[in-house]
């Protein structure tokens, strides 16, 4: 194992590339929801706002990962040849209780959306400048995200996963075959020789909002 520790997102410059990336998936995530009309729309994205400048206690996820070139047997579909190292991580946003659904909701959409841009600063910039540090060289490929239930990954690889990165540490724990708090993500990502394509299993889903559980489709 080369790195196991907490995901630092304090950097005011990394997180206002994040926020960034927030309003854009937010506004794409209301544009397809079922708001009547243009009125409504507003009033939800101005609350969104506000509660985005409020309430990022329980919208910026914690983190945790690990980079390792002892690829572990977790059900991955790439080839073990063709993998140069692995990164696993687990995002997961603090649990928000309110009795307004409509806070509710855009609270929910917030925590998505901060997931999906974290998950894309870790693909796009972390772990290539992670690979290189470590390994004197700059990472070849990266992959799309694997997870448990992803690409005919085993749901059971989910628990080793949790427990390799220490999820315990940042209080996400399972609960049956799923995570606590219920906006929780575990996947990973891998450097590798070649350029790995896969067909997106939920292309064709009609949830165009986004699937809960892999958060794929916005992260595209």
């Amino acid at each position: 194992m080369i790195e196991n520790k907490s995901l630092d997102l304090s950097n005011q410059i990394i997180l206002y590339k994040i926020e960034e990336k927030v309003l854009s998936y937010l506004n794409k995530q209301l544009g397809t929801s079922s708001i009547e009309n243009k009125d409504s729309y507003r009033r939800q994205q101005k609350e969104a706002l506000w509660l985005l400048q409020n309430k990022k206690e329980y919208l910026l996820p914690k983190g945790r990962y690990v980079l390792t070139d002892e690829v572990r047997k977790l059900g991955q579909p790439v080839e073990q040849e063709d993998i140069m190292a692995q990164f696993i991580v687990v995002l997961s946003c603090k649990e928000y209780k309110t009795d307004s659904i409509t806070e509710g909701f855009l609270i929910h959409l917030l925590q998505i959306s901060y997931l999906n841009a974290v998950r894309e600063y870790i693909k796009e910039s972390l772990l290539p400048g992670l690979y290189e540090f470590y390994f004197q060289e700059k990472a070849p490929f990266v992959t799309t995200y694997y997870g448990p239930g992803l690409f005919e990954q085993p749901l059971e690889t989910m628990k080793s996963m949790v427990e390799l990165v220490g999820a315990d540490q940042m209080g996400v724990a399972m609960k049956g075959d799923s995570l606590y708090p219920a906006c929780s993500f575990v996947g990973s990502l891998y450097v590798t020789r070649k350029r790995i394509t896969q067909e997106i299993p939920c292309k064709k889903c009609k949830a165009q909002i986004g699937c809960e559980y892999c958060m794929i489709r916005q992260a595209r």
